[in-house]
């Protein structure tokens, strides 16, 4: 599955790896801004499986750092503050 909307939605399914991931990032104007939603998930193969407790909390991490830096450039800080 892959889908775009210019300005509203993108979504797409990277198929390679040992993790599969479906992922979809919608945007909607706000008063004061645009407001991003993003949601994946996926499920390990193979011996990945044994360690998916462990992948959710990289992820979640991983995740917030890349959030918190796409908000730094957007608004024109540096990276790392």
């Amino acid at each position: 599955m892959s889908e775009l909307e210019p300005d509203r939605t993108f979504a797409l399914r990277m198929i390679e790896g040992a993790l599969p991931i479906h992922g979809r990032i919608e945007l909607e104007p706000t008063g004061s801004g645009t407001r991003m939603a993003f949601t994946a998930h996926g499920e390990p193969t193979g011996l990945m499986r044994i360690a998916q407790p462990l992948l959710r909390i990289g992820i979640k991490r991983q995740f917030a750092q890349h959030c918190a830096n796409l908000k730094d450039v957007m608004e024109g800080r540096t990276l790392g503050r």
